[in-house]
């Protein structure tokens, strides 16, 4: 059992060789301890002492010392539970930007922090023109390291620099995270920097992560597909995507009907006006034409390609009213040779078997 040094003394106070036992372990931590030794000598360290921030450092930094040599140190849970020193942070992304997509803007903000403790610049520039240990910050003893202290203060000052508009975009925010370093890249090694997400941000990567937790997309009453399970699945997943405007891939396995949630899909984009572009290779086309028809027949359509210009009367440079249709079809070859395919502004490109784009 472990006693304090006062009560074992009373207890053993006549039996030598047990005192000598006890002591040996503070002696043996003595041997290189810089604040044992005095109070050693002095008798001091069989009383209650009252130690001021430079002793109570110097005590805390040796406590592994102590424990390595026998000696029990009962320390506060605030130095246990202390994080590693100085840390500059960003959060990006508490509210929702005015415009979505890889380009977004979003709002973000440099922090500095000594163990948890949030701190001012003035206050740390204020903390190092004290002398070296502990700091008493916010009702929170904190042990502060010049010099480790210094190189963040830096870093987080280049930081502050390159963020001096407040603003990255949802793609810059999206990179930070796997490489935060990149906010000060002159900063020294040893320096701690995190980025993490404020609420909105927090919250759209949480359901690209959990892909259950998207919200429900409904296929308008018009459609004339059931849906089956993983197929609303993949609906909603394509519905929260595009709300980001993200790109997607439906990758499920041949027959498990990929063309239907696509179909679905564009029911719901109907609602919005949208005109959207289906590329295809030829053989692909007639089922295509086919699968609307059967689920749904209230999408307008045509086929931009010379064995169906029937219903879309288009020339390689000639020009076309495509706002009209929900959807124009056309092929991988066609795409590049009709110049109003490519300078017409699509609300979305979906690409059958786009593998055939690799070498486009």
């Amino acid at each position: 059992r472990h006693l304090p040094l006062k009560y074992a003394l009373q207890e053993y106070g006549n039996d030598r060789d047990k005192l000598l036992e006890l002591l040996s372990t503070v002696y043996l931590a003595a041997k290189e301890s810089d604040l044992l030794p005095h109070l050693l000598e002095s008798g001091e360290i069989f009383h209650p002492l009252g130690w001021g921030p430079a002793e109570a450092y110097t005590f805390l930094r040796e406590v592994p010392l102590y424990e390595k040599s026998g000696v029990l140190c009962r320390i506060p849970n605030w130095w246990t539970a202390q994080s590693a020193g100085a840390k500059v942070s960003v959060n990006i992304g508490t509210a929702a930007p005015t415009f979505v997509g890889m380009n977004a803007i979003l709002n973000c903000t440099p922090s500095l922090s000594i163990n948890g403790v949030p701190i001012r610049p003035e206050e740390a520039e204020q903390l190092l023109r004290q002398s070296e240990g502990l700091a008493l910050i916010k009702n929170k003893w904190v042990a502060v390291d010049h010099e480790k202290l210094r190189q963040t203060l830096e870093a987080y000052e280049r930081t502050r620099e390159l963020l001096e508009d407040g603003e990255l975009t949802l793609r810059e925010a999206l990179a930070l995270q796997l490489t935060p370093e990149k906010l000060a890249a002159e900063a020294q090694a040893d320096v701690d920097i995190g980025v993490s997400y404020g609420e909105w941000l927090q919250d759209v990567t949480h359901k690209l992560r959990n892909p259950n937790l998207v919200p429900e997309v409904a296929p308008a009453k018009t459609f004339r597909a059931a849906l089956r399970p993983y197929q609303q699945a993949g609906l909603n997943w394509l519905g929260f995507l595009d709300g980001l405007g993200f790109g997607a891939c439906l990758a499920d396995d041949m027959g498990l009907g990929k063309t239907v949630q696509i179909l679905a899909f564009l029911s719901v984009k109907k609602q919005d006006h949208a005109t959207s572009l289906l590329v295809v290779p030829a053989s692909l086309i007639a089922n295509w034409s086919s699968e609307i028809d059967k689920f749904y027949p209230d999408l307008t359509y045509c086929i931009a390609h010379p064995g169906h210009l029937g219903n879309a009367p288009l020339t390689e440079n000639g020009e076309a009213d495509l706002s009209q249709y929900d959807l124009v079809i056309t092929t991988y070859a066609m795409a590049q040779r009709y110049e109003v395919l490519n300078t017409f502004h699509w609300d979305c490109i979906i690409l059958d078997e786009a593998q055939a784009i690799k070498n486009r």
